[in-house]
């Protein structure tokens, strides 16, 4: 999870150009977050060992410590180079 400014920054690196951004707000996280987490446990005696198990526990344990703190923000159109006509 990064601020709005980190993830703008990240994109301009690799040759975007950010157009904007919206907050996603907890509700939607938590839409997301709750259904992965209840498929994640239901799937961890197949994926027992596999790297993605760890990898995608250790995402919904972010997401819930960051509970109280400011709500994700995700880029909303970032495009590299010319915009195409249909984006101007």
């Amino acid at each position: 999870m990064a601020t709005p400014a980190t993830r703008a920054a990240q994109a301009k690196r690799t040759g975007y150009r950010v157009l904007g951004h919206f907050d996603m707000g907890r509700e939607a996280m938590d839409s997301y977050y709750r259904p992965l987490a209840a498929r994640l446990e239901a799937l961890a005696p197949r994926l027992a060992g596999a790297r993605v198990l760890d990898d995608l526990r250790r995402e919904i344990s972010v997401h819930e410590a960051g509970r109280g703190q400011p709500e994700a923000s995700l880029p909303a159109r970032a495009i590299r180079g010319t915009p195409h006509k249909f984006l101007r």
